[in-house]
Order: C-alpha cells, then structure tokens, then sequence
C-alpha cells in the first residue's frame, strides 16, 4: 500500500470529484432496485383486481422516471470517476517521465528503453484502469449486494434468498482460484510487452545500422518471435480469464432453478405473491452484475 502514498496529493486534490463520482453511483445502484420493486407491485395490482389504463400510466411514468434517473447519474458517474482516472494516468505519467529525466546514466546502461516505454503505456494504462473503472466494480459489489439482499431477506421471502445463494460460495472459491492464475499470467504479459516495445524501438532508432549491416531478415525474425511471444501470453492470459464469465453465469441459472423450483411453489401455496416472485427474479438478475464485478 505504500505505493499509493505517491499518489496522496491527487486524490487530496480532486477528492471531491471521487466523493460526487460515488454518491452518484450510489444514486443509480438505488434507482436499479427501483424497477424490480415496481414490476412486483404491479403485478399484485393485476391480479388483485382490473387495472384502469390511469394506474397502468402510473407504474410506467415511474419506471420511465426511474430509467432516466439511471441514465442521467450513470452519464454523471462517468464524468467523474472514469474522467478523473484519465488526469490520473496523466499525472502519473508526467510523474514517470519526470522521475526518469532525473535517473543517472548508469541506471540507462542497465535497463532497456522498450521496458522503460511499456512503463509509460500498458502499465500505467492498467493503474488507470484499477484506479477508474475498478472503483466502481468495487462499489458496485459491495452496496449493490448489501441494498439487494437487504430487499429479497425483508420483503420477499429469507428462506428463499438463502436458498438462491447457496451457489455463492462456489463461485468465491472458483474467482480465488483463477484470480491467481490471472495475476501471474498477466504480469507475464506486461513483461512480454516490455520485450515486444524494446524491439521494435531498437529496429526504429537504429534502422540506419541494421540496413548498413544488411540484417534485415534476422531483425525480423527477432521480432517475429517478440510478437509471436506477447500473443502467445495474451491467449495464455484470456484462456484461463475467459473462464469467469461462464463460472459466474452458470452460478446465476443454478439460482434462478433453485428459485423457480422453490419459489414457484410458495406462490402456489400462497407464502408469497406472485409480484413477489416477480420483484425477487429481478433482484436475481441484478446480483449478477455485483458477482461479475467482484471477480473483475
């Protein structure tokens, strides 16, 4: 943690622009719950009794109400948090290059300049994105979970969200054991990028030499193979990391299963309602989100 001691004065600085950027992420997390509460709510009113098209107007004027609050505090979040991920990675590439005109001339006899490159590219470009878009996931996961389980245990049924997360811990223990895989295999690929950009680097500032010498075809092969190498740690990469996505989702049918066997029979029997069952799938369906943002 003590890296991110660098980078004290800029969130000091712009520490309000993170504080909007949250409360409005916040703002539309509520407004999402919004919605399955208000299909459930109708649903009960269908059925209870006929529906004048004045009560229908009503229900939908409220999700059309919510919809645009959502697209609105979502374009707002956007602005503030991805945007000030963007004058971070400025920041801290001004800080890198800044920090490098300062390094002694040994420190250059000992370190290539393709690596020192990918140092300004690809790896700050990841600290962005940790720093952006990650913040997010992170709020998501956390208060998006805590809001929706709140609602299916309080006005739902807590038999029947114990019973749709009892996949929930397989799929903790599948996203600890890919996460290390991915982390190894990623530092992998910011190395192979390193070696991918000093070659090329060293074929451009020195093409004088290399056609003088006549080595074009070795050069070629050279970076061939450097190419051929940062793919190969890419596939080896998104092989292992494509497996998320289909653990989280098959984790989520697991649980609509459970909750349609279950569920579909407390409506029968009159334990709930159906706009109840109605507002809990959607509750369901927004917990993949959160699930998937965890991993990430």
């Amino acid at each position: 943690m003590k890296e991110f001691l660098t980078l004290k004065h800029f969130f000091l600085q712009h520490k309000g622009r993170y504080i909007w950027g949250i409360v409005f992420l916040l703002i539309v997390d509520t407004l999402q719950l919004v919605t399955p509460r208000l299909l459930g709510l109708f649903t009960d009113a269908l059925l209870a009794a006929p529906v004048d098209r004045a009560h229908l107007y009503r229900y939908i004027y409220a999700i059309l109400a919510a919809a645009g609050g959502i697209a609105l505090f979502r374009y707002l979040w956007r602005l503030y948090l991805i945007g000030t991920a963007r004058l971070l990675e400025k920041h801290l590439r001004e800080l890198l290059f800044n920090h490098l005109q300062r390094l002694s001339p040994r420190f250059y006899l000992g370190h290539k300049t393709g690596e020192l490159m990918a140092h300004l590219t690809n790896d700050i470009t990841a600290v962005r994105a940790t720093l952006g878009f990650n913040i997010v996931m992170l709020v998501d996961a956390v208060i998006l979970t805590a809001v929706a389980l709140t609602m299916m245990f309080t006005t739902v049924d807590a038999r029947l969200t114990m019973l749709a997360f009892i996949p929930m811990p397989f799929l903790a223990l599948g996203s600890k054991k890919l996460g290390r895989g991915v982390y190894s295999r990623f530092m992998k690929v910011q190395e192979s990028f390193g070696g991918l950009t000093n070659t090329v680097q060293e074929n451009i500032s020195g093409a004088r030499l290399v056609q003088a010498f006549s080595v074009q075809e070795s050069e070629k092969i050279r970076f061939l193979r450097s190419s051929e190498e940062y793919m190969h740690h890419n596939f080896h990469l998104y092989r292992l990391w494509g497996l998320y996505d289909p653990l989280i989702y098959s984790c989520a049918v697991i649980s609509f299963v459970l909750v349609l066997l279950y569920g579909g029979g407390m409506v029968m029997e009159g334990s709930i309602t159906i706009g109840d069952f109605v507002a809990f799938n959607g509750y369901l369906g927004l917990m993949v989100w959160p699930m998937l943002a965890l991993g990430w």
